[in-house]
């Protein structure tokens, strides 16, 4: 699978999402966020300490890279990496709450 740019520049957003996960889970969900193992995780860059939550949390995840990441951080990452999907995130976003009067 293909992990980078044309132009060649690594998309593996894994950081920006797991550490933001991380604090949202524990913020949200403190009993999940307490269920976790700690790995290294490999890249082609090295290894790195990550977390492995049980598969309940991924129910979680779904919901917070859906309304958390993709709005507030997805914008940044792209725009650094691949500006050319940003043309394409609104598609993933979802729509903006109608204001009650």
């Amino acid at each position: 699978m293909k992990e980078s740019t044309a132009a060649g520049v690594e998309l593996r957003p894994d950081i920006s999402v797991g550490i933001r996960f991380a604090e949202w889970l524990r913020k949200n969900h403190p009993t999940i966020a307490a269920k976790y193992k700690d790995y290294l995780h490999w890249t082609a860059a090295g290894e790195f300490p990550a977390r492995q939550y049980e598969n309940a949390a991924w129910p979680l995840f779904v919901e917070f890279v859906d309304t958390v990441w993709l709005v507030e951080a997805a914008p940044q990452y792209f725009k650094t990496r691949d500006p050319k999907a940003l043309a394409y995130l609104p598609r993933l976003l979802p729509a903006p709450r109608k204001k009650v009067s």
